[in-house]
């Protein structure tokens, strides 16, 4: 299914690298987004029963931005005022490379002067540490191997599977605790010096943590904030060389978040708040971890699929046939199986085990500890239509960086 055709509405909602800078005026966070991609991409109800139902009407914002590419400053660059909310807005799908900025003294002035929530303050978040060379301790040491073949063409089926279990695992954690909306609003909960969300805020500090042991070194991962990412303690580790050189730029983190804040936790939770905001977060972290690792791994299965028919992806990109590309990658048969399979892992691991060995709720209605329904829709309708994105925008980049083994 084409991403931009995801239930009953249609739009597209930008991806835009995660905050790369920040300016402060008067308490109000300027947050600048470099330009990637775009995602079409919703979750929105499939029918006007889902909208006049209980657990939609809590959502105070549909996934789904509204158009408003005539507000955007560029095509290329854009910023989210206001805090940490990610609510990004539609722009035209056309992508171009974009120049590298920082906040420079006179932006950051600017928002002193009083910014609003309409001004711009273009920035870029800092090179990520190359994968070779000495370490950050500056001594020398012998070249490091990833020996684990995860991010080997040959291993992409196992890596998706096991992966399946981690995002259901994480997502029935997070289901134990209520919605508590203070962990995502910034002006229930602000944690200084930046003013974000309590979980804008623990996400960012674990990845600050988790690069100084080069989590973020890794083709497979992509930090949501980038600017807080520190050169690794840790020697550095030689991967795989899979990808093409350009790989890196495709980052769909804020279509991630927004997805997760806007639609996914709503629908997972009960509604109401049982104040146990540091667990619900912590447990957030892990499902939006498991959720990016997942969707960017895209790039892995579009360069397997492009290796299998070259000459065939080769015209379709030279040409930009973004639909064509879609078309080739669309296996449908494949898609509904892994729907299947998803809910029926949700299905069982979201049972509980009596002393007979039989689970509590095999043969009846009781209630498990996530429905299986949220999974399979998730899947369907939230992290394909993203990868598939996450695809067809690494394809798209691929004659430009043709040196891939």
């Amino acid at each position: 299914m084409a991403a931009a055709a995801v239930l009953g509405q249609r739009g597209a909602c930008c991806a835009y690298g995660a905050a790369a800078g920040t300016a402060e005026s008067g308490g109000t966070e300027i947050i600048a987004y470099h330009h990637i991609s775009t995602v079409s991409a919703s979750l929105v109800s499939r029918s006007t029963e889902d909208l006049a139902s209980g657990r939609r009407a809590r959502l105070r914002r549909t996934w789904l931005a509204s158009p408003r590419c005539k507000d955007l400053p560029s095509s290329t660059n854009y910023v989210i005022s206001g805090h940490d909310r990610l609510a990004l807005d539609s722009c035209s799908s056309t992508t171009s490379p974009s120049p590298s900025f920082r906040i420079t003294a006179a932006a950051a002035a600017a928002a002193a002067d009083g910014a609003g929530a309409e001004d711009t303050a273009v920035a870029t978040p800092p090179p990520l540490p190359e994968s070779g060379g000495d370490s950050a301790g500056g001594g020398e040491h012998a070249q490091l191997v990833d020996e684990s073949h995860t991010l080997t063409l040959d291993g992409i089926r196992n890596t998706l599977i096991r992966l399946e279990d981690s995002i259901i695992f994480h997502l029935i954690e997070r289901a134990q605790y209520k919605w508590n909306l203070p962990t995502y609003d910034a002006r229930m909960i602000s944690v200084p010096p930046h003013n974000l969300s309590l979980l804008a805020f623990l996400l960012r500090e674990t990845e600050r943590l988790h690069s100084n042991v080069r989590r973020y070194t890794s083709p497979d991962e992509h930090p949501f904030f980038p600017d807080a990412i520190e050169r690794p303690l840790l020697p550095p580790l030689l991967y795989p060389k899979v990808l093409c050189a350009g790989s890196g730029v495709v980052n769909v983190n804020p279509a991630i978040w927004k997805m997760y804040i806007e639609w996914l936790v709503p629908q997972l939770t009960e509604e109401g708040d049982d104040k146990n905001y540091g667990s619900a977060a912590t447990c957030d972290v892990l499902c939006l971890q498991a959720l990016s690792r997942r969707i960017h791994y895209g790039k892995f299965v579009a360069e397997a699929k492009c290796r299998e028919a070259m000459e065939e992806y080769d015209r379709l990109i030279y040409n930009k046939d973004r639909e064509g590309i879609i078309k080739k990658l669309t296996v449908e048969a494949v898609e509904d199986a892994v729907v299947r399979r998803v809910e029926l892992k949700a299905r069982t691991f979201g049972q509980d085990i009596l002393e007979s060995g039989v689970a509590a709720a095999c043969d009846s209605e009781e209630p498990r500890k996530i429905d299986p329904k949220i999974v399979a829709r998730l899947y369907q309708d939230g992290i394909m239509p993203l990868t598939k994105e996450v695809e067809v925008e690494y394809l798209l980049r691929r004659l430009d960086f043709p040196s891939t083994p």
